[in-house]
């Protein structure tokens, strides 16, 4: 019996899993309920009762905090007026995006929009860094802060989502079976993946607009093929295209004052804009350290679009 009641919590953290990468790849589409649990190939009934057990919220209260919570990076970091974010994330009409947005905000978008300005979202673990000396072209302070411009193709992920507060994510050499323990051993038993293996961090949220117990951090393992999540553990793609990248070499206790400098360096690069849809990641060169103070080294990479196309 207890074994059927494992199976069951099992396979319902993997649908809940699904539902949340459905809602975060389509903010621009249907996510009424029946639409997310039709595409995760369960009732409505039966996402709704997992859904808000597990997330802390129904689907209506999670899509809606989501839309306006990324939304305002747009009214940061772009200059699209009200109507077209509001359709970017799903709003039928401006009136309707403003009263959402006014409910979780306080104030309307137009306050936000009168005061446009860097902000240094998705910052991930409060760490910091010593700013590297890589060049780039038409950069701000290039060869001061190490700022500078790369393509990848798409990459492949197997993940494990903590939500909460950044610097409750464990550090790699932390004691006890933490998320990075759990991936290594999926891809080295079940994905038949070997080491050296390359890990990153996504962390969705800022935590200027989201509280702490909702942040959302995946923590992930480049993969080489796509595969079926397996309750906690699923699988993504991080898109492919232009990023703003620069190195942090330092501890991991005050990353902010890293992503500060990417944004700003990122803002001020000509012709790219910093693309909002996608989320920052964190690609960890060195997993040696076993406290937030113990030195490390980090990649930060920012999504950038040339400018121009963004609808």
């Amino acid at each position: 019996m207890a074994k059927n009641g494992s199976k069951t919590s099992h396979i319902n953290d993997q649908k809940v899993l699904a539902a949340q990468l459905f809602i975060q790849n389509n903010l621009d589409g249907d996510l009424l309920l029946k639409s997310v649990a039709r595409a995760v190939g369960v009732s409505p009934a039966h996402l709704h009762r997992v859904f808000k057990s597990r997330v802390g919220e129904t689907i209506k209260k999670y899509c809606d905090r989501l839309r306006v919570e990324k939304s305002l990076y747009d009214i940061r970091l772009t200059e699209l007026n009200l109507l077209q974010i509001s359709l970017r994330y799903g709003f039928r009409n401006p009136e309707t995006y403003t009263r959402v947005f006014k409910r979780y905000f306080g104030r309307p978008p137009s306050h936000f929009l009168n005061d446009r300005s860097i902000a240094p979202a998705n910052q991930g673990i409060q760490r910091s860094i010593r700013l590297g000396a890589v060049s780039g072209s038409g950069l701000r302070n290039s060869k001061e802060t190490g700022f500078t411009v790369t393509r990848l193709q798409e990459l492949r992920v197997a993940f494990i989502r903590h939500t909460g507060p950044y610097e409750e994510v464990p550090i790699f050499r932390e004691p006890g079976e933490t998320l990075w323990k759990k991936l290594e051993n999926f891809a080295t038993t079940v994905l038949g993946e070997s080491k050296p293996f390359f890990y990153i961090g996504i962390p969705h949220d800022s935590p200027d607009t989201t509280v702490p117990d909702k942040l959302r951090f995946d923590g992930c393992i480049l993969v080489r093929e796509p595969f079926q999540p397996q309750g906690e553990i699923g699988f993504q793609l991080i898109r492919g295209g232009f990023y703003g990248v620069m190195t942090h070499a330092g501890p991991y206790a005050t990353l902010a004052e890293t992503y500060v400098a990417l944004f700003t360096n990122a803002t001020g690069l000509r012709g790219f804009s910093i693309d909002p849809a996608a989320p920052v990641f964190e690609l960890m060169i060195d997993i040696s350290a076993a406290s937030i103070d113990d030195h490390t080294w980090t990649e930060l990479y920012v999504p950038l679009t040339k400018k121009g196309e963004i609808e």
